[in-house]
């Protein structure tokens, strides 16, 4: 499931939805993919789900401890309080650099297990076939990034859609699309580094 700012408790647990011959009401209750997991013992993914809005987030706090999490279905009484069967569990992600992302300490104290992924630039260059220059770009601000020295760094999808846009306009107007990404304050290092990577003098094609 793909969280998002708007995600609310209903989108997870289920809500009433019309449904023809349903009843003089219209409306049969249909279960969310929380609900759903629970019941079949599946584990949940919950992707971006540090832009959730952590009042939905709290529903979901009590099914992160002990062994069998409960939920209680307010919204519908007849399905009372679902207890999870053995196998679910709450898997969260989330792109650190996302606007408003934030993983709360209550958000993170309940994950068990932490994992970083990156992005396997090497793979982009020997079996996608990448340029190599942007691939030497990405791997240059991803280390500085890491270092702290910047914010931002190309991910997958930058270095994929730098050789569509070298396709369509030339290599110089890829590369100032690609630094046009960076955010403005730290460009100048973007600049310094594209300067290196692809042994061109970039500054004058800056995209601002």
């Amino acid at each position: 499931f793909v969280c998002n700012e708007k995600t609310e408790r209903a989108d997870l647990v289920g809500s009433w939805l019309p449904s023809p011959g349903a009843g003089p009401l219209g409306v049969a209750w249909v279960d969310g993919p929380l609900i759903v997991a629970m019941e079949n013992g599946w584990p949940i993914l919950l992707d971006e789900i540090a832009v959730t809005d952590p009042r939905v987030l709290t529903l979901i706090y009590s099914l992160m401890e002990g062994k069998r999490g409960e939920l209680r279905v307010d919204e519908n009484p007849d399905r009372g309080i679902i207890v999870a069967k053995e196998g679910f569990y709450i898997i969260g992600a989330t792109n650190p650099n996302a606007p408003g992302a934030i993983m709360s300490e209550a958000l993170l104290s309940r994950f068990e297990e932490h994992m970083e992924v990156r992005t396997d630039f090497a793979m982009m260059r020997d079996i996608l076939g990448a340029d190599p220059r942007v691939v030497t770009f990405a791997e240059a601000m991803e280390a500085r990034r890491v270092s702290g020295e910047v914010s931002w760094a190309p991910q997958a999808r930058e270095v994929a859609q730098f050789s569509r846009s070298v396709e369509r306009s030339g290599v110089e107007h890829a590369i100032a699309n690609l630094i046009g990404k960076c955010p403005v304050p730290e460009r100048d290092v973007a600049v310094e580094v594209a300067r290196s990577a692809f042994g061109v003098s970039v500054q004058q094609h800056l995209v601002l």
